[in-house]
């Protein structure tokens, strides 16, 4: 199935006109996939590494952080890094990795009153709804 995620960051960066595709790795949501997969970008573009990954959660970041420091590429001197949803071992790193906060205690209250609404029988009522969020800097990333 596609990720509606995956489709709107594609979307985005296409329409920046900064989109590559070479630069563009999936895997799963685990620190050993963040450092596989950057392993692998290191591997595929050598000197040409892109400066700047956006990995789709922390623990992905976290692995990608170690595969660079690994392989004595500097972060953020050389590979900037960004992950998402800042977890709690996020600012704990070395460098502290720059995130993008989700507003967790909104998403729960709405989640349960979505399930409230269902148990009392609404199951037909189909509803958007957008959590804000919050870039967090650290480290990680250059000022």
């Amino acid at each position: 199935l596609d990720d509606p995620r995956e489709l709107l960051f594609r979307a985005a960066v296409t329409q920046s006109g900064k989109y590559n595709e070479a630069a563009f790795y999936t895997g799963s949501f685990s620190t050993a996939s963040g450092q596989a997969l950057m392993n692998q970008a290191i591997s595929e573009h050598g000197d040409n590494l892109p400066t700047f990954f956006f990995c789709a959660n922390d623990a992905i970041a976290i692995g990608a952080m170690r595969s660079l420091q690994d392989a004595n590429i500097q972060v953020p001197e050389r590979v900037s890094l960004i992950g998402f949803n800042d977890s709690n071992v996020a600012r704990y790193v070395y460098p502290a990795l720059s995130t993008i906060q989700v507003d967790t205690e909104a998403l729960g209250s709405i989640g349960l009153n979505l399930l409230v609404e269902r148990m009392d029988g609404n199951v037909g009522i189909t509803q958007n709804i957008s959590i804000a969020t919050r870039l967090i800097k650290r480290e990680s990333t250059k000022k």
